[in-house]
């Protein structure tokens, strides 16, 4: 799919977890434990950030988790991507289901589109 991505004429920035497809994985025995889904999400988070690279984050299936747990987490989720200069700082929620967030991220899709055609 790469290929036909740039192509096209898009970048593309392909990353894949540590031991997966071709990267080397881990050096040291164990280190599989600590690379947790967390670690991940923040490494992706500062490639981004060092190729410069704007990016807004989409919390999905927000249905899904307790209110309570969810606010939690919307918190946390803000108050880290304050550290990160690449980053649009309000993220949204979203549930396919009962269709929450779809208008707001339909209209971060629209605000961005606009934008590329100036």
């Amino acid at each position: 799919m790469a290929p036909s991505v740039t192509a096209a004429g898009y970048r593309l920035i392909s990353y894949s977890q540590l031991g997966q497809f071709d990267s080397d994985g881990p050096d040291c025995e164990g280190a599989e434990a600590e690379y947790t889904i967390a670690k991940f999400g923040a490494d992706v988070l500062e490639v981004l950030d060092v190729a410069a690279l704007s990016y807004q984050i989409v919390l999905t299936k927000a249905d899904q988790v307790p209110a309570r747990e969810l606010a939690a987490c919307v918190s946390a989720t803000a108050a880290a991507l304050a550290k990160h200069p690449a980053a649009y700082p309000e993220l949204i929620t979203s549930s396919s289901r009962g269709g929450a967030g779809i208008p707001e991220l339909r209209a971060a899709i629209a605000r961005l589109l606009a934008e590329r055609a100036d």
